[in-house]
Order: structure tokens, then sequence, then C-alpha cells
């Protein structure tokens, strides 16, 4: 299981692998379906620092995908 702080582990039928690359939002990480070992990144939101800029507009637009 994936922890809260963003390691690496599995959640579901998805493994999550290592950072990518890291930006003011959140990180973007390296994602495998275990089921189909199909491989793409997954961008993965702070959702403390979003609450703490007072973006809850874009936060919940972005919640809504």
């Amino acid at each position: 299981m994936v922890k809260e702080g963003g390691e690496e582990g599995v959640l579901g039928k998805y493994e999550l692998g290592r950072t990518l690359g890291e930006g003011n939002f959140g990180k973007v990480k390296y994602a495998r379906n275990v089921v189909t070992g199909e491989a793409f990144a997954v961008k993965i939101l702070d959702r403390k620092r979003i609450q703490s800029l007072k973006i809850d507009d874009q936060w919940n637009h972005l919640r809504s995908y």
C-alpha cells in the first residue's frame, strides 16, 4: 500500500515506483498496472500545500477528474 508520504508501493492493482519529477504542487511518479504490465506516469498532489495557498476552487476542479 502507498503511504501518506507518497512512498513506493502497491495500491490496488497499481504499483508506484520512483519519482520522475517534482513541482510546487506535488510529484510525478512511475506507475505500472500489475495485471497488464502497462506503464504510465501518475501525478500525486500535495493536498496540504494546495490548501495552504487557498486555491480551493482549483483543487475541487482537479478532484473532479
